[in-house]
């Protein structure tokens, strides 16, 4: 799906103000719900996204984020078709305790552009991610989430599209 269809669908499903910006600023987990009811998108726990709108899926995150490697490698490795996926950044005010806006990725580009990965790259990452947990559990009896740490403002050169709430 081309940038401009995703930026007006994606754009009229936005209010001026996010009423929940509060509670979803405070949650560590669960808030995808919160902003999917109040957003009109389609919860939908899924692997790879958080919420479906109009056939566009979704990995919804908050502020400086995680991006978890693993999960773009998987998608690259198994020929997961991602071209219909974005990642939406709620980024945080803090002065206010509130979410103040929104930056749209397109997976592609995360997996293009910001990480380089192609398939050698994701069978590489994911053999490794192996290895990690093996080792992890081995030496402190539990596994570990492999992931890269992007700030918002990587975001921000990486996004086609930016949304301020009110």
């Amino acid at each position: 799906m081309e940038e401009s269809k995703i930026k007006t669908t994606i754009l009229k499903t936005l209010p001026d103000r996010l009423l929940c910006g509060h509670e979803i600023y405070k949650a560590r987990s669960g808030y995808e719900i919160v902003l999917c009811n109040e957003l009109g998108w389609q919860y939908d726990k899924n692997t790879y996204w958080d919420a479906v709108y109009k056939g566009i899926k979704i990995e919804i995150k908050k502020g400086n984020t995680w991006l978890n490697v693993r999960r773009y490698a998987q998608l690259v490795y198994n020929d997961i078709d991602y071209s219909d996926d974005i990642t939406a950044i709620f980024t945080k005010d803090d002065k206010n305790q509130t979410i103040r806006g929104v930056y749209f990725v397109l997976t592609s580009v995360i997996i293009e552009t910001a990480l380089k990965m192609d398939k050698k790259i994701a069978k590489q990452i994911l053999d490794l991610d192996k290895h990690w947990k093996n080792a992890c559990k081995e030496w402190i009896g539990n596994d570990t989430d492999n992931q890269v740490h992007f700030k918002v403002s990587a975001y921000k050169y990486l996004s086609f599209c930016h949304k301020v709430f009110e």
